[in-house]
């Protein structure tokens, strides 16, 4: 299998063994949020293979066709993290795996958005070191989005150096963060098990719908007024974005006004087709990439797994459905396999 003609995903999630170790204290996570029960996050059937960056995890991708993955670390619910030294000990976990096995692993840098100069200096290193990108959580451990400027030299720098910003869905922030913006996690428990809040909580719907907030927050504040040349990638089909884009459309064009009162010039509909990407991650139905063709162009669709949430197989299957369907031609159809993450990855 070649690159020419395996599949590129870029949502491919490791953990370090310290950070599923740490998941292992169930009541320090129930004390950090509760009502609500997020132990499926150490599963040993997930963990077993998200500490695995090696010959498992391999085997894996040869058996969907998956010749590179960029990796990326899982997100976390534990307090005050992703710590400075905990991305820093990840980073270190996918720098030792690319090197091990550099044609089939890649990397995106996470990052500790709440120190903005230990950011920009780990960032500066691992792109040094063949890092392609940024791997960021949707808000800070203390629950802080980042349309306040004071996160915006992170930003600067990726723009600087040219490297796409992945925008993932995190864990709600605890009830005890006290600059949780969205609400927090325990706003989903209800009339039913505490495991089922949980997952309202994250992976079902809610952090999708906060990520999408999370960039029409960022449009709304001037991010990409002020850096015209970034780009930011969002998985899980757009997380929502592209059903309400017509809405979200009109109802921003009433209100373009920036942080200072003055009009905005560039507009959401610029930013949707100059600074965004997407990707596939964990969505392997055909209504939803539909949904996206009609208002994304292909250039800027690229297939990912989400792995390994969910399994190179399923995803495979889903880029056959895809090819057969009559959505997409050849070429784009092979763009989406593996050629537009090329594109903008630069490999």
């Amino acid at each position: 299998m070649t690159l020419e003609h395996g599949f590129i995903t870029l949502e491919e999630h490791f953990m370090t063994p310290e950070t599923i170790a740490a998941h292992q204290d169930v009541n320090a996570i129930k004390d950090w949020h509760p009502g609500v029960d997020l132990s499926f996050v150490v599963l040993p059937s997930l963990t077993e293979k998200l500490v695995d960056v090696g010959e498992q995890r391999i085997k894996d991708m040869d058996a969907g066709n998956v010749q590179l993955q960029i990796l990326s670390h899982a997100p976390v619910c534990l307090p005050n993290e992703p710590s400075t030294e905990t991305c820093k000990q990840a980073n270190e976990t996918a720098f030792k795996a690319i090197q091990q096995n550099p044609s089939r692993f890649k990397g995106f840098a996470w990052l500790n958005m709440r120190d903005q100069d230990a950011a920009i200096k780990e960032l500066r290193l691992r792109i040094s070191q063949g890092f392609l990108g940024v791997f960021l959580d949707d808000h800070t451990a203390d629950g802080e989005r980042y349309d306040n400027p004071s996160f915006w030299p992170v930003f600067e720098a990726a723009e600087e150096l040219d490297v796409p910003i992945y925008l993932h869905p995190t864990f709600a922030p605890s009830p005890h963060s006290e600059k949780a913006q969205l609400g927090s996690s325990s706003k989903h428990a209800g009339h039913y098990p505490p495991v089922v809040a949980g997952m309202l909580s994250s992976a079902a719907l809610s952090w999708h719908s906060e990520t999408a907030i999370h960039i029409l927050r960022l449009f709304s504040s001037g991010l990409f007024e002020r850096f015209p040349k970034l780009k930011i990638v969002l998985g899980h089909d757009g997380e929502g974005l592209p059903f309400f884009y017509d809405r979200i459309v009109k109802g921003l064009r009433w209100f373009s006004i920036g942080p200072e009162g003055a009009k905005q010039t560039r507009t959401f509909e610029t930013v949707w087709k100059e600074n965004l990407w997407f990707t596939t991650s964990g969505m392997f139905g055909l209504g939803p990439i539909a949904c996206m063709l009609q208002v994304i162009h292909p250039s800027r669709i690229m297939y990912s797994i989400d792995y390994p949430f969910s399994t190179t197989q399923s995803g495979q299957e889903f880029m056959e459905k895809l090819k057969s369907s009559g959505l997409v031609n050849e070429e784009q159809w092979e763009g989406i396999a593996y050629k537009n993450a090329k594109t903008l990855l630069k490999l």
